[in-house]
C-alpha cells in the first residue's frame, strides 16, 4: 500500500520494508533552544548573550496494515531495526517532502505494539538531532576563490565551512588565516608547498579536522 509520506534512513526507504507499512503522518517539532543571559549590573532586567538550539526532532508515525499478528509483530521488528541503525554514530534522516535534504539523527524513541489485536493501531518512531540540529543540503553550496570572495548560503543556521587551500606560489607557506564571517582561523609553523593543499573539514559529528596530506597540523592552530 502506498501512502503519501516516506521517510529513509541512511538511503533505505521505510516504504521498502513491506506494502503492509503505510506511514500516516510526519511530525516536524520545535527546536528545542537554550538562550542564557546574565544580571545586569545596575537597573532591572537581563543582558542577552547568546541563543543556542539544542535538538531537533522528528516523529514519524504509521500503520502496519497486517492482520496476521505474528507476521506483523515480525514486520514492527524491521522497521524498529531501520530506525535502530547506525552508520558510525548517527544517521541520515530523509522525508519525501525535504528532497535533497538530510537530518543527522539518534533515534529518541522505538515503536511498539500498543494492541496485538488491533492491526490499525498507530505506532510513532522519534529520531533527535544533537550534533548539528539543522537540516542540511545534500549537495554543499560550494565556490572557488583567489583571495578575498563571497559564496551566498541559504538556510537559517549557523553554516559550517569546510575548504581546501592550494599553494600556487613558488615558495612555502609557513602561516595562514582563513576568515569567514565574523570567525576566522589561523595557522603558523606550517610547511605548505607549492601544488600542496590544506584540507578544513568537518565530519557528520561537527569534530573539526585540518590536514595536510594525511598529516594532521591542527596542533599548528594560534591561540587566536
Amino acid at each position: 500500500m502506498i501512502g503519501r509520506y516516506d521517510a529513509a534512513i541512511n538511503g533505505t526507504w521505510l516504504s521498502e520494508i513491506g506494502d503492509s507499512v503505510v506511514i500516516t503522518d510526519i511530525s516536524e517539532h520545535e527546536a528545542k533552544t537554550r538562550i542564557s543571559t546574565a544580571e545586569k549590573a545596575i537597573d532591572n532586567g537581563l543582558r542577552f548573550i547568546r541563543r543556542q538550539r539544542e535538538s531537533l526532532s522528528v516523529s514519524i508515525s504509521f500503520v502496519i496494515f497486517e492482520q496476521d499478528v505474528e507476521r506483523r509483530k515480525d514486520i514492527l521488528m524491521r522497521v524498529q531495526s531501520w530506525a535502530a541503525a547506525v552508520s558510525g554514530s548517527v544517521s541520515r534522516l530523509e522525508i519525501n517532502d525535504r528532497r535533497g535534504q538530510y537530518l543527522l539523527v539518534r533515534y529518541a524513541e522505538l515503536p511498539a505494539m500498543a494492541s496485538a489485536m488491533n492491526y490499525q493501531d498507530e505506532m510513532t518512531v522519534v529520531f533527535t538531532a544533537y550534533e548539528l540540529p539543522y537540516w542540511m543540503d545534500q549537495h554543499p553550496s560550494q565556490t572557488t576563490i583567489t583571495g578575498d570572495g563571497s559564496l551566498f548560503v541559504p538556510g537559517i543556521g549557523e553554516t559550517l565551512v569546510d575548504a581546501e587551500i592550494t599553494n600556487t606560489g613558488s615558495g612555502t607557506i609557513t602561516a595562514l588565516t582563513l576568515a569567514c564571517g565574523e570567525t576566522s582561523l589561523s595557522f603558523s609553523g606550517l610547511s605548505l608547498g607549492n601544488g600542496q593543499t590544506l584540507s578544513i573539514a568537518h565530519d557528520d559529528l561537527g569534530i573539526l579536522s585540518a590536514k595536510i596530506g594525511s598529516t594532521s597540523v591542527l596542533a599548528n592552530r594560534t591561540a587566536e
